[in-house]
């Protein structure tokens, strides 16, 4: 699929996945990646699916993405 045009929303079909190297830890530990593509509508938005490494605890967890190699900032989140 060619890409998306600067300053363009994302498509709805087909997805515009994310041609770059994407990974999820949650408290340091890898998460499965389930896909990633530029959320349909949407102008710079994204959307992640990942699962959870199945040991994590329940409670306040942190999540950390790095998209290019280029990490985020770690986010707190809740798993139940």
């Amino acid at each position: 699929m060619p890409g998306v045009d600067i300053g363009k929303p994302f498509p709805s079909n087909p997805l515009a996945n994310v041609n770059s190297p994407v990974e999820v830890e949650v408290n340091g530990k890898a998460a499965e990646l389930l896909g990633s593509a530029g959320y349909p509508g949407a102008v710079d938005g994204y959307q992640v699916n990942f699962r959870g490494p199945s040991d994590a605890a329940h409670g306040v967890a942190t999540l950390h993405l790095s998209a290019a190699w280029i990490g985020g900032l770690a986010v707190p989140i809740q798993i139940q």
